[in-house]
């Protein structure tokens, strides 16, 4: 089994969009 932790915390201001904290981006089809 292969396990990952993604840590995502704040503004995604380099990824162009600041009015959304990281952690609600979407991977896919589900958010990080």
């Amino acid at each position: 089994m292969i396990f990952a932790v993604v840590l995502a915390g704040g503004k995604g201001s380099r990824m162009g969009n600041t009015d959304m904290p990281k952690q609600f981006f979407k991977l896919g089809t589900k958010p990080i």
